[in-house]
């Protein structure tokens, strides 16, 4: 809004002149200023996108930009459920790696290494196996480490109910504090915030979610950009970006919905029933391959 004395400034010129400032919109001139074609002086163009300016001391704001805002606040919290949506995936996919890699990736990496033994005891006869043991020494190593880093995850077991107030507790809070979403000058502490909210999601930590959400309510309050952007051309950009952002975000759903990993997770049927018959299998070959060595 024009302040007091920009104000008796534009007032003071236009009484000087004519009364060709009264109520018109100022003619644009120039790269980001406005000029009248009878007062010799500049205005910036800020006041041209936002304001009329009337012989009567009011400053009306530009009826275009509550429209623009509303429209940033719907594309906003599109954006926020698409966001949810895909972290409710990739969620799902680290919960089955992780009960997945728990309870048999033990016998994997013990399956693993026993082919590697077996191939460098024949590599020592035979020098056209050196490679093939050279592969299956980089694939138990490689294994290995993931499977180590992923075992070690400490995932929280929830019942339906905690279950449904994580998701619901995760998505207020994700919509307070998204990067996408809050104004420019608060991004850096709003990405430090919302990684410690994934990352207390993924790991079903409700208390942590609990917390976040109620120090974003209670204390933080991020500014939101629909709330701090008034000028019409910035607002218009950003419900082009934001409008970017949401395609980009249902191109990235649709890819983990089309992934091999998330394909064979939802198709599997009962997530126990299938690993304990996995482990049944890898716990004989284990036993075949230790009675070759």
């Amino acid at each position: 809004m024009l302040t007091q004395e920009i104000w008796r400034f534009l007032l003071a010129m236009s009484n000087r002149k004519s009364s060709c400032l009264h109520g018109v919109e100022l003619p644009f001139h120039g790269q980001g200023f406005v000029r009248t074609s009878c007062v010799d002086w500049l205005v910036p163009r800020f006041f041209y996108n936002n304001f009329y300016i009337m012989k009567n001391e009011k400053s009306i704001l530009d009826p275009e930009v509550p429209k623009l805002q509303e429209k940033v606040v719907i594309l906003e919290k599109q954006l926020a459920e698409y966001q949810s949506q895909k972290a409710s995936l990739e969620k799902q996919i680290n919960e089955y790696n992780h009960k997945f890699y728990s309870s048999v990736g033990h016998l994997i990496s013990e399956v693993n290494r026993l082919k590697m033994e077996l191939l460098r005891e024949e590599a020592l006869h035979d020098q056209r196996k050196q490679q093939e043991y050279s592969e299956a020494k980089k694939e138990y190593e490689e294994f290995d480490s993931q499977y180590q880093q992923i075992a070690s995850k400490d995932i929280k077991t929830l019942n339906q109910t905690e279950q449904k107030l994580l998701k619901s507790n995760f998505r207020k809070a994700s919509l307070l504090c998204h990067p996408d979403s809050v104004s420019n000058e608060f991004k850096n502490e709003a990405s430090r915030i919302f990684a410690e909210l994934k990352d207390a999601y993924d790991t079903n930590d409700l208390k942590t979610v609990n917390s976040i959400l109620d120090r974003l309510e209670n204390s933080i309050k991020f500014p939101k950009k629909s709330e701090t952007v008034t000028d019409r051309y910035r607002l218009s950009l950003l419900i082009d970006h934001l409008k970017s952002e949401i395609e980009s975000v249902k191109n990235e759903i649709e890819a983990i919905q089309n992934s091999e990993v998330y394909r064979h997770i939802t198709t599997i049927g009962n997530w126990e029933i299938y690993i304990s018959h996995i482990r049944q299998q890898l716990e004989k070959e284990v036993s075949r391959l230790k009675s070759s060595l």
